[in-house]
């Protein structure tokens, strides 16, 4: 499964491609991203959410430490699944949030029912690859029932039109045959 494949980082530099030193956010996201799950266990879980919902969302635990007047560094304490079912991704078209254009996630605690506003800068979203909006992916399911109805739609379709007398020499006729009445009035039907 993909959640036991090793999580390898590298580097692009000018002297190669090199692998960088172990940093405290890839330790969390190789060996144990918070205190209750395993890489392997957590990684799984991505996938499946990915797959059987169509998006996995994991809350970036960290806090800024502020360092002199202007600077400081954000650590990463953990990372911690949210279920699909209870997020809900929002685009903030109006600046509510303070920067319109911008993204955020809305999550609803399903024990307390309380309701939280993450930026995106601390939401890891992972999409499955099927999406029609760019921000939110579909599931599998989703995109095998959306076919499935699909094709018996079209299938029906086809089969009310041949009940109703649709035949093979009436799909294509040429406008050689047309006498000057029948041109005349498919032109006027055309520039219409």
């Amino acid at each position: 499964s993909i959640g036991k494949m090793p999580l390898k980082l590298y580097q692009y530099t000018d002297a190669g491609t090199i692998k960088p030193p172990m940093t405290d956010t890839l330790r969390l996201l190789s060996l144990q991203p918070n205190a209750y799950m395993t890489a392997t266990i957590f990684w799984s879980l991505m996938e499946f959410c990915c797959q059987h919902y169509g998006n996995a969302y994991t809350w970036i635990d960290g806090e800024f430490k502020k360092k002199g007047r202007y600077g400081g560094t954000y650590e990463i304490r953990g990372f911690y699944p949210m279920h699909p079912n209870n997020v809900r991704p929002l685009v903030d078209d109006i600046g509510i949030f303070g920067t319109a254009g911008c993204l955020y996630y809305e999550y609803t605690n399903p024990d307390t029912g309380e309701i939280s506003v993450f930026r995106d800068s601390t939401v890891l979203h992972f999409k499955n690859w099927y999406t029609e909006n760019g921000i939110v992916g579909k599931s599998v399911r989703e995109n095998l029932r959306d076919t499935i109805s699909g094709a018996s739609a079209a299938s029906e379709y086809e089969n009310n039109l041949y009940k109703n007398g649709l035949s093979a020499r009436m799909v294509m006729q040429y406008t050689g045959s047309y006498d000057d009445d029948k041109v005349k009035l498919m032109q006027k039907r055309f520039a219409n």
